[in-house]
């Protein structure tokens, strides 16, 4: 739905908006979590290395 569609359309508008928002927020999580076990598997294998 776009935003011109929510002018018109009251109902159920602002769980959408808010829902997309939701799965953005979730997309960062994501990759933040991804890229911080990436840095935490390179940490490992450099500690092991050490041994």
């Amino acid at each position: 739905m776009s935003a011109i569609a929510c002018r018109n359309h009251v109902n159920g508008c602002a769980e959408h908006l808010g829902a997309t928002r939701s799965i953005a927020m979730m997309d960062i999580l994501m990759l933040a979590l991804g890229f911080a076990f990436f840095v935490l598997a390179i940490g490992y294998a450099y500690a092991c290395e050490q041994l």
